[in-house]
């Protein structure tokens, strides 16, 4: 999980209640996604290794770190009324939120975009772009609204 005062952080750091997003600009640090994204690299570079990610971070955060278009999966929130598509934007979260419950709680654990694919298609229309030069590969949540 991404945050702006702390960079990378796991489900068992404990860290303090605060309300600085990664798009705030600190003097003399600069833009927080810019910050952390030169001290970020390298590390989770490493640590992500040749891994699938799931990449459910909103675009500020997205600047912290950015991996390889290849191994990555950008997860993206429409509604879809008459066909008309909608971008989702404050609750896009909690659709992600929804999908991440679910990928966690999928056995065997996901390791593949089919994988992941499989597990959202239980619960949303879903479409996949793959990925194209330094794009990464894009899944796309669908509802459709009545």
């Amino acid at each position: 999980m991404f945050s702006g005062p702390f960079g990378a952080t796991s489900f068992t750091d404990r860290i303090p209640m605060f309300r600085c997003s990664m798009d705030v600009k600190l003097d003399p640090l600069g833009k927080l996604g810019s910050w952390w994204k030169k001290r970020l690299a390298e590390p989770l570079s490493a640590r992500v290794g040749d891994q699938l990610v799931i990449d459910c971070r909103s675009s500020s955060y997205a600047q912290a770190f950015t991996s390889a278009p290849e191994q990555t999966l950008v997860v993206n929130s429409f509604t879809e009324r008459d066909g008309e598509r909608k971008v989702v934007t404050h609750f896009a979260k909690h659709a992600r939120g929804q999908l991440t419950g679910m990928l966690l709680r999928a056995e065997p654990q996901p390791q593949t975009i089919a994988d992941v694919v499989s597990v959202a298609s239980e619960q949303w229309e879903v479409e996949v772009r793959p990925a194209e030069g330094r794009t990464p590969h894009q899944l796309n949540l669908i509802t459709a609204e009545d």
